[in-house]
């Protein structure tokens, strides 16, 4: 038995339908859309406060407390990609490159 996608009622009709109903289908379409809008709005929004980090300081590798980029609306958690290197996860966001040690961000270059 087949089971719809957004509410797992059974769903009856074609062999390759995945949603009960039209509106069944919309909803998980548009939930869909929303997790991946708030995901995008995330990403420019962590990219913008890196780029006032990295121009606001004259250090070759800047660095800030986490809570005080926290307080901003920065989430380490949201990057583009991530990389381990001699025991030290480097986080991505876009071409900016940052690690986080000891609650303090470090602004790479």
């Amino acid at each position: 038995m087949r089971q719809c996608l957004h509410c797992s009622n059974k769903v009856i009709g074609r062999t390759d339908k995945k949603f009960c109903s039209a509106g069944c289908r919309s909803t998980y379409h548009n939930e869909l859309r929303n997790g991946k809008a708030l995901e995008r709005y995330q990403l420019m929004l962590n990219r913008q406060l890196l780029r006032f980090m990295r121009t606001s300081s004259s250090q070759k590798e800047p660095t800030l407390a986490l809570g005080a980029l926290k307080s901003l609306g920065f989430n380490p958690d949201v990057c583009t990609s991530q990389r381990e290197y001699q025991g030290v996860l480097y986080q991505y966001c876009f071409e900016m490159a940052y690690a986080v040690k000891e609650n303090k961000l470090i602004l790479l270059d």
